[in-house]
């Protein structure tokens, strides 16, 4: 029997301005919550209904707990979601008389309204409600990651830097569920020899690798990627299966692919020139265009020529292909059964975010597919901590440098030309604290006087800046020029709140107001005692 071990990663860039009423990075947070987190959320809430056989792992990033847990923010979804109600009200009317367009245009209206009722309702406003109920199911496994997703290869000439990322992550998590979970995701499955030494030390006990970390391992894996495997310090590690992953994750030969599927690209923000639109677009994105999350129109093939989206054949193209990939799953299980004399082990990881937001179907997608997994008889779903309890019968091997992302190493992140610019201001960040440590310029006498009270507060204050400034999406989105100005805005505002913090704590005059500005911005592990420092 083939063993299918489901993982999704949910992870944002922390992203806060309450400069502005409405901003547009913003709105990477609302859109995902919208269309990925909450039919997620409400999905894994019901697996006990879907099949009690069903397991699921879900990693929640320590960014995206901070965001989910941030008052303001939260505020703001809810204004979000009405802004979207509004709109799709002024799409019925103008709609109403397109017979392919106003059933869509209900539907939106429908699916926000029913958002903003389970928001309010269900949720008390906040998303960290489903989280703190999921965290005390059985069906469903919660695992994080380092602090703010730093891409740790890159990290590893600095040892306390990798330790404080995953420490960091750890705590954050701890203070918004309650527990320290067990398992960790590597941000971009990022690992460097010896990784392992840290992480055990921190007390994880299990996590993932790509296929290529996983398969250069000194010695080789004895069962490839169908077993996992347990590093020199206990680390039990499992390798994410690629080939079958791609069948879910690729939009171009994947199963999102398909004619019939809700095209991502086509947005009424693009398309549609009416004032309740302009309004919305203009608020959010002045003078330019933007996503609105109103999308008429299906895949269809390469063509700028369209068909009008059809949500009925969506579903069903979405159950057909779900149970077409547990019958793989079952057919491959089976194969290597036969050819290698052993039942398999299915790791496939996923970005939560694929599932509703880029991919329209994934939540129904996925919903079906644990079904047919759960009632194929040739297949079962389990949890890797159930796994890695068996550590002790595992093979020992040294997992190599590697990475999930393009290349199979650090190329977005560190040899690219935007990631290289992003690795250099990090880098040369960290080296200038870590001079100021063992200098010791930057201790504070224990001594609670006013003069030391506000050394603290910089020291802190440096802290988080260099996490902010570690985080993996700010090359990533660079060296992709996907929102890459606004990233490299966020590079270039923490490397120089960074300096100018350096020269504070230095010279020893402490700007309270500058600090208490920056806070302000980004107050990310700063609520209560989350503050790691």
């Amino acid at each position: 029997m083939g063993t299918i071990l489901l993982l999704l990663h949910a992870h944002l860039p922390y992203v806060r301005h309450p400069e502005n009423v409405r901003h547009l990075e913003e709105t990477w947070l609302f859109e995902a919550a919208i269309e990925s987190y909450m039919p997620l959320f409400d999905l894994l809430t019901r697996l006990p209904e879907v099949s009690p056989k069903a397991r699921v792992a879900l990693s929640i990033s320590p960014t995206l707990l901070e965001m989910l847990g941030d008052e303001l923010l939260s505020t703001r979804l809810m204004e979000h979601i009405t802004h979207l109600t509004d709109m799709a009200e002024a799409e019925c009317e103008r709609t109403s008389g397109d017979p392919e367009m106003a059933p869509l245009a209900r539907m939106y209206l429908e699916r926000f309204g029913r958002a903003k009722k389970v928001l309010t309702d269900t949720y008390n406003g906040s998303l960290m409600a489903p989280l703190r109920e999921l965290a005390s199911t059985g069906q469903v496994e919660l695992l994080t990651t380092s602090a703010t997703h730093a891409f740790l290869p890159n990290l590893a000439p600095t040892p306390d830097a990798v330790r404080n990322q995953i420490r960091i992550g750890l705590k954050c998590f701890k203070e918004h569920l309650g527990f320290r979970p067990k398992g960790f995701w590597l941000p971009e499955c990022g690992y460097y020899e010896n990784l392992d030494i840290i992480m055990s030390q921190e007390g994880i006990s299990h996590t993932f690798l790509s296929s290529r970390g996983f398969l250069h391992s000194r010695p080789r894996p004895s069962y490839g990627l169908y077993r996992p495997v347990r590093t020199p310090s206990g680390l039990v590690a499992f390798g994410r299966e690629r080939e079958l992953s791609l069948r879910v994750w690729s939009a171009h030969s994947g199963y999102p692919a398909h004619p019939v599927y809700r095209d991502f690209y086509r947005d009424a923000g693009f398309d549609v020139d009416a004032p309740h639109i302009r309004d919305f677009v203009e608020a959010i994105a002045p003078g330019g265009h933007t996503y609105t999350g109103f999308k008429y129109h299906s895949i269809t093939g390469l063509t700028v020529h369209k068909k009008p989206y059809r949500p009925e054949a969506a579903l069903m193209q979405a159950q057909m292909d779900a149970r077409h990939f547990a019958d793989t799953l079952a057919a491959r299980s089976q194969e290597i059964k036969g050819e290698a004399g052993f039942s398999p082990l299915f790791v496939l990881p996923f970005d939560a975010e694929l599932f509703g937001h880029w991919w329209s179907e994934g939540p129904d997608f996925l919903e079906h597919f644990i079904k047919k997994t759960c009632s194929n008889p040739g297949l079962r779903m389990s949890l890797p901590r159930e796994l890695a309890a068996q550590a002790d019968k595992l093979q020992e091997v040294s997992p190599s440098l590697s990475s999930w992302g393009e290349g199979g190493y650090g190329h977005a992140w560190s040899d690219s030309k935007a990631g290289g610019e992003a690795l250099a201001e990090m880098l040369a960040a960290s080296a200038r604290f870590e001079a100021l440590s063992a200098k010791k310029t930057y201790a504070p006498d224990t001594s609670d006087t006013a003069e030391n009270q506000a050394m603290t507060r910089a020291i802190s204050q440096a802290k988080r800046e260099l996490l902010l400034l570690q985080a993996s999406d700010w090359g990533f989105l660079s060296h992709k020029e996907t929102a890459g100005s606004y990233s490299r805005q966020r590079i270039r505002e923490h490397a120089g709140n960074l300096q100018a913090i350096y020269g504070m704590i230095e010279s020893g005059k402490i700007d309270e107001s500058l600090l208490d500005e920056m806070k302000g911005r980004a107050p990310i592990f700063s609520g209560g005692s989350r503050t790691p420092f």
